[in-house]
């Protein structure tokens, strides 16, 4: 109820969109070369003793919105909102349930009598201004229960929009009910759910998934980041930036995080993403730090050289969701006895690695040979041991793209990043691949970076 408008809540007032106006109305339209309202018409329609519309904010037991009828001085045009008085309401029974419409007006009726007679003139046409059945059986309802039914329309209506608004999830290692063939027998189909929950996500984040994601790579919990403020001094509003819509994955190879380069504008231009992610068996640690504000999930990752600690903020209603990705992200950082591994055919080593490069044309490059990866940046050249690299990041976007790689040394993060220009993403992503696929391989001894690019503090 706090979203409802301060004189609705104070007052006994509801406000109700104009769908068919009373008596004769202009109709207007928005001139776009002159940029202003024209007049296009005058519409005559039947006179009437109300006009009808539906209530802003209140929705009826048919998920649908209330009906309202709507007693005004003069008629108005549709599309209109109009702010009036609850005066009771008109219940509608049929065999298949009862429906309702408010009965609003500009005016107040103080005195009984006005009402009596609001209530007869409204019994009389009710039927046919609504557009019920001829056989409904309509009754007038007192003002006390019309605002009853007001109360719980509108928190019908709040509901409905917060699981709209909810962050969406969905986990593929959950028992789930399965499907029953011909033959009559049960099977459940493995990694299914949360990959069909995929496509419920923006149509922009489904390509983003299917340029980061492997064939035969399977999804196993998934949570939906929706764009928010951080929380910050009371008077930094303005000063505080708003995080994108993002996307957090777990599949059965990495943990990936993904976010819009740019927010869509109101021309919906898909600008990109930047993907961060590093390999299950990297991870030696995770931890959800809930507050009443935010959810932050902090996740170690080890290297050879040493361990980088990332952390991903999301708003508080995401904090169940990321509970069971910590419980999940856990699984794989136990003890070696216990912990999820994945097993790797001896037929890979081969065909992964062979030397893999990307150019682009403004002079920076990289290239996989092994288990080495040379960084040819604006500023140095970086020869980077796989085992050495913690997590990496690619960056596709329409306003710039790049790919970063992170390590650990000592108390310092070294990045080493390679731009590129939005075509030549294909050839980077054949490298970002490869370079994930190195992270999986088990840590050995190998020497640690001999170069860098650039260092940022831990």
């Amino acid at each position: 109820m706090s979203r409802a408008p301060k004189s609705d809540v104070l007052k006994d007032t509801a406000e109700a969109v104009v769908l068919r106006p009373k008596g004769t109305y202009n109709n207007y339209v928005f001139d776009e070369r002159h940029r202003m309202v024209r007049l296009k018409g005058v519409v005559r329609l039947a006179d009437s003793v109300a006009e009808v519309g539906e209530l802003r904010g209140a929705w009826g037991a048919d998920d649908n919105p209330f009906q309202a009828l709507i007693f005004t001085a003069l008629p108005t045009l549709p599309g209109c909102i109009v702010r009036g008085h609850v005066e009771g309401a008109l219940e509608g029974r049929t065999v298949e349930g009862a429906r309702h419409a408010l009965v609003l007006s500009t005016v107040r009726h103080r005195d009984a009598l006005s009402r009596q007679t609001l209530a007869s003139q409204v019994l009389e046409t009710a039927v046919a201004l609504l557009g019920w059945r001829p056989s409904t059986q309509v009754r007038w309802l007192e003002k006390d229960a019309a605002l009853a039914l007001l109360w719980e329309g509108r928190e019908r209506s709040l509901a409905d929009r917060a699981r709209q608004r909810a962050p969406r999830h969905g986990a593929a290692w959950k028992a789930q009910p399965g499907e029953r063939p011909r033959d009559g027998s049960v099977y459940t189909e493995p990694h299914t759910w949360a990959e069909r929950m995929v496509a419920s996500l923006p149509s922009r984040f489904q390509r983003y998934v299917q340029d980061e994601l492997l064939d035969e790579e399977r999804i196993l919990f998934f949570v939906e980041r929706p764009p928010f403020r951080p929380p910050g001094a009371r008077w930094g509003v303005l000063r505080r930036q708003r995080l994108s819509e993002g996307l957090l994955i777990v599949t059965d190879r990495q943990l990936l995080f993904m976010e819009d380069a740019l927010p869509p504008d109101i021309t919906m231009v898909d600008w990109g993403y930047i993907a961060r992610m590093t390999a299950v068996e990297r991870i030696q640690g995770a931890e959800l730090r809930g507050e009443p504000d935010r959810a932050v999930l902090h996740v170690r990752v080890q290297a050879q050289s040493g361990s980088e600690h990332f952390s991903v903020p999301f708003p508080p209603e995401c904090k169940d969701p990321l509970a069971e990705v910590e419980l999940l992200l856990r699984s794989f950082a136990s003890p070696e006895r216990s912990a999820v591994r994945r097993l790797y055919a001896e037929e890979d080593g081969t065909k992964n690695m062979e030397v893999v490069e990307a150019s682009s044309r403004v002079g920076n490059w990289v290239r996989v040979e092994g288990n080495e990866v040379v960084v040819h940046g604006p500023r140095s050249e970086a020869h980077l041991n796989a085992a050495c690299i913690s997590t990496v990041e690619f960056k596709n976007s329409l306003v710039g793209c790049r790919l970063r790689f992170f390590s650990p040394q000592e108390r310092q993060l070294t990045v080493s990043s390679v731009p590129f220009e939005y075509p030549e993403a294909d050839l980077f992503l054949a490298v970002y691949r490869r370079v994930r696929w190195l992270l999986a391989r088990p840590l050995v001894g190998q020497p640690a970076v001999q170069d860098a690019a650039e260092t940022v503090g831990r």
